[in-house]
């Protein structure tokens, strides 16, 4: 486990939440991570949208970066509710290719019905998933439930398994899919899983610029909704924390 020992004091930055549109937040941070020296990122609450756009800005000014994820002891299964539509990512818009079927891959977790939402709105002429697999226990429980709620989606689709704790692994899959599919599809994925294969994806992504990634936004996130209405919390407690360095793939 990272024990953090000493806090740093620095600028609190507010932004407001604008999920369609992170030019602001763009704009905002760009001047930090290109005077930095050194930068230090804690994902574990990080909004995904906002990520993808830090983890674009460090690789666009060849910034090598400290990540930390700490996963909590539990999780729920109340995350979201509904889709309410899926967006192009501004930083991973991808080159559109009418003369190609769409290859879509997906990134899963325990929310099957807005990954199936996604998938019946998009409908790819291929679909490839990726579900996780672990020899911890606790996330091998984990696992199980994606495995289950995810059945008719993996089904229907060319599978693929990796661990969310080894992302430059999954960078090596994508490579893979990428030479064998780039020729015939234009390519997009969408992460509905670990926030941790965030960082593969903006990275395999921003080295094949027709690449697009999409952001699946729900009507409704479990935290904004009345208290009444929670009936449970999305996660509780504070497990393991994991220590990455970003670029994943170091040249």
């Amino acid at each position: 486990m990272v024990i953090l020992q000493e806090i740093v004091e620095g600028e609190i930055i507010t932004i407001n939440n604008e999920p369609d549109n992170p030019k602001r937040f763009n704009e905002t941070i760009n001047a930090y991570v290109k005077n930095s020296e050194s930068i230090l990122i804690d994902i574990t609450s990080f909004t995904r949208l906002f990520l993808y756009s830090l983890l674009n800005i460090t690789l666009l000014h060849n910034k090598q970066s400290d990540i930390l994820y700490s996963e909590p002891q539990e999780y729920t299964m109340n995350f979201s509710q509904g889709l309410e539509k899926i967006i192009i990512l501004p930083n991973y818009p991808g080159i559109p290719d009418q003369s190609k079927k769409v290859l879509m891959i997906m990134f899963l977790g325990w929310e099957s019905r807005r990954a199936e939402s996604v998938v019946e709105e998009f409908d790819p002429d291929l679909l490839i998933t990726f579900y996780e697999t672990s020899q911890n226990n606790e996330r091998e429980k984990w696992n199980a439930i994606t495995i289950e709620q995810c059945k008719k989606l993996l089904e229907s689709s060319e599978t693929n398994s990796v661990s969310a704790l080894t992302p430059n692994e999954t960078i090596a899959k994508l490579e893979e899919i990428y030479e064998v599919h780039h020729d015939e599809y234009d390519i997009c994925i969408v992460n509905i899983g670990p926030k941790s294969q965030c960082l593969a994806i903006a990275e395999f992504s921003q080295n094949h610029e027709d690449v697009q990634v999409l952001y699946p936004k729900p009507y409704k996130w479990t935290q904004e909704l009345p208290e009444d209405e929670i009936k449970d919390p999305v996660s509780s407690g504070i497990g393991r924390t994991f220590f990455f360095q970003y670029p994943l793939m170091h040249k």
